[in-house]
């Protein structure tokens, strides 16, 4: 009973881990926060990739990646309450 009570508080954590996470990359590279926080106060040598619209779609890409591994989680986690 308690492995299994752990075993879901586990995944919620995870799950929202995930989601927070996938969120925050898919959005931040595209906000006033990337160019303020982020791009200007790096290294002047690293600000041309920071500021560059493929690399900002990298960071995006795995945001949204995070999003997919919270999907399926969430599915396998349906599918373990059916059986």
């Amino acid at each position: 009973m308690l492995r299994r009570f752990l075993a879901r508080v586990g995944t919620i954590l995870f799950l929202v881990y995930v989601l927070e996470a996938g969120a925050f990359l898919l959005m931040c590279p595209w906000s006033q926060l990337w160019e303020k926080r982020v791009a200007s106060r790096s290294p002047v040598i690293l600000q041309p990739v920071l500021f560059s619209p493929f690399f900002r779609g990298f960071v995006s890409g795995i945001g949204l990646l995070h999003l997919f591994v919270a999907i399926r989680q969430v599915e396998a986690w349906r599918r373990q309450k059916e059986a």
